[in-house]
């Protein structure tokens, strides 16, 4: 095999072992641990009439569910989020329409419960530049840490494979 083609083939290793490693801790924290739970609609109502509903997010398609803090010290709330006390959604759930969903079920379930049980809700927007960085930012340090460290590994297989 020629030098080039080995040295390309060991470049890319290296570069997809160097990210990879680097990536394993950012996208555990960012994609498995912070998921909501998908649940229903029948579900978050109950949680409603509980009162273990502190605020609704509805974006476009997605109902996004944040339980109290009094409902996180119940079961079966507190065995499912014990490492999640601070996460932005306990739950969610889809919708076809926001309007609709706002307008023919939120609006209506929120007249039939208690002032004191009444839930919070926003509707979301498209995200602004700083929740943009602050969403992919990781992903882009870990791009540029794997090019920064590319170069030496670089210089170093060229080097050893000059010798073979």
């Amino acid at each position: 095999m020629p030098n080039s083609i080995k040295y390309l083939l060991f470049t890319l290793l290296g570069l997809v072992l160097i990210i990879g490693i680097i990536s394993i801790p950012y996208l555990k924290r960012t994609i498995f641990e912070d998921m909501p739970i998908k649940t229903s609609i029948e579900e978050f109502e109950k949680m409603a009439y509980n009162g273990d509903v502190e605020r609704v997010r509805i974006d476009r398609s997605i109902v996004e569910i944040t339980l109290t803090d009094e409902a996180l010290q119940k079961q079966p709330y507190q065995k499912l989020f014990e490492d999640k006390q601070e996460a932005k959604a306990h739950y969610f759930f889809t919708i076809t329409r926001p309007e609709s969903f706002q307008d023919a079920f939120f609006n209506s379930l929120q007249a039939n419960l208690p002032p004191k049980k009444r839930i919070k809700y926003d509707i979301g927007q498209d995200a602004d530049v700083s929740e943009v960085i602050w969403n992919w930012g990781g992903i882009l340090i870990i791009i540029l840490i794997g090019l920064l460290l590319i170069v030496p590994i670089y210089l170093l297989i060229f080097k050893l494979i000059k010798r073979i």
